[in-house]
């Protein structure tokens, strides 16, 4: 149980984040009524608000209670993403995800401020920098899983930290996950459904949440068609961290692998971004292998790129801005009540956008693996 000093800095951080949302002139709540709030007596709310007054947060008037005054160096709460690099919003992912951050800002009167991680410096270099950016911060989205544990929990131990894409089911911070588990199941399930019977699955190792999910979606399509009597195989390709994560390199450099291996060859190939897949279609095209004619490719993340000759890739679009929304909508929940209670933090569900990148095999072999 939190003792009654650690409960006042608690109630002291959220009523100070809450007046920094609230337009100065605004009347604040009546002690009585967050002494009911928090569950607490009201001295214990009356010693955190005078502190606020000493801040200059709070003006109080006789008779008329206490309204809202910023001071000259405070300013809306100000809500910070962290970045790999600023390179990364040119991408199409990343493009619509700011994009909903930015919609849900412009919304709730935040202030947005971006964070490029420099690959030169070290761990307390890096964290030092990160403290002295987010002065004014209010609430941190981490945007990249390029920052180690040890940042990331020395952030959410002093600010409101939602991941952009949750990346372990494991993690005890706040994070949003898309659809990837759908996104598995209807690429799987539509490369099924055009008779494939061999589908390699392409991404990460299970370490990282969006692949798992992905493969997990995929297997979830075959147990639906379990009872029929077409027998399938649906196996992992497995990306070398060597490779960079859900890029086109990777996508090239393990399916090309996979391929000269001499194991079962699928003729559908299920990958977890449509940069694998662009990737993918370039080392298939380099082993003088045709798209669709002879493998089938589904990428996911809704991008529908030109792969070649004018062929479309077939994908599995996630809803991105719906993420960065509520992303958003998660630390103003923190900033406002303290805790998580409505928010939902998943995204929309994935949705099949058919392109030009699947056909029928010219054989089926069914095969079932153990």
């Amino acid at each position: 149980m939190n003792s009654p000093k650690s409960r006042s800095h608690e109630i002291h951080r959220i009523l100070r984040q809450r007046i920094l949302t609230m337009a100065s002139g605004a009347l604040f709540p009546a002690e009585t009524h967050l002494a009911a709030e928090f569950s607490v007596c009201r001295a214990t709310i009356s010693k955190v608000l005078k502190s606020l007054g000493d801040e200059g947060l709070l003006f109080s008037e006789q008779g008329k209670g206490r309204t809202v005054m910023h001071r000259g160096t405070a300013r809306a709460p100000t809500i910070a993403v962290l970045l790999d690099n600023l390179e990364a919003l040119s991408h199409p992912v990343m493009a619509a995800r700011m994009k909903g951050i930015s919609d849900a800002v412009a919304e709730s009167d935040f202030h947005l401020s971006l964070f490029a991680k420099n690959p030169n410096l070290g761990t307390d270099e890096l964290l030092k920098g990160l403290f002295d950016f987010l002065k004014e911060a209010q609430g941190v989205i981490i945007g990249t899983h390029a920052f180690e544990e040890r940042i990331v929990f020395e952030l959410a131990s002093r600010y409101p930290t939602v991941w952009l894409e949750h990346p372990s089911d494991r993690s005890k911070i706040h994070g949003v996950f898309s659809d990837y588990l759908g996104a598995g199941f209807l690429g799987a399930r539509h490369l099924l459904e055009n008779g494939h019977g061999r589908i390699a699955v392409v991404g990460l190792d299970d370490s990282i949440s969006i692949s798992r999910q992905h493969a997990a979606g995929a297997s979830l399509a075959l147990q639906m068609l379990a009872d029929t009597e077409d027998r399938v195989e649906i196996s992992r390709w497995i990306v070398g961290q060597e490779f960079g994560g859900f890029t086109a390199e990777a996508g090239y450099e393990t399916v090309l692998r996979n391929w000269s291996s001499g194991a079962s060859r699928p003729t559908g190939l299920l990958f977890a971004s449509d940069d694998l897949a662009i990737g993918g279609y370039q080392a298939l095209s380099s082993l003088g292998l045709k798209v669709p004619e002879d493998v089938s490719l589904v990428g996911c993340n809704g991008d529908r790129r030109v792969i070649g000759d004018g062929r479309r890739l077939t994908t599995v679009a996630l809803d991105f801005e719906a993420s960065g929304r509520a992303c958003v909508n998660i630390i103003k929940e923190i900033i406002e009540k303290g805790r998580i209670q409505e928010i939902d933090s998943t995204s929309q569900p994935a949705r099949l956008v058919k392109g030009n990148s699947v056909g029928s095999p010219a054989l089926t072999t069914h095969l079932v693996t153990v």
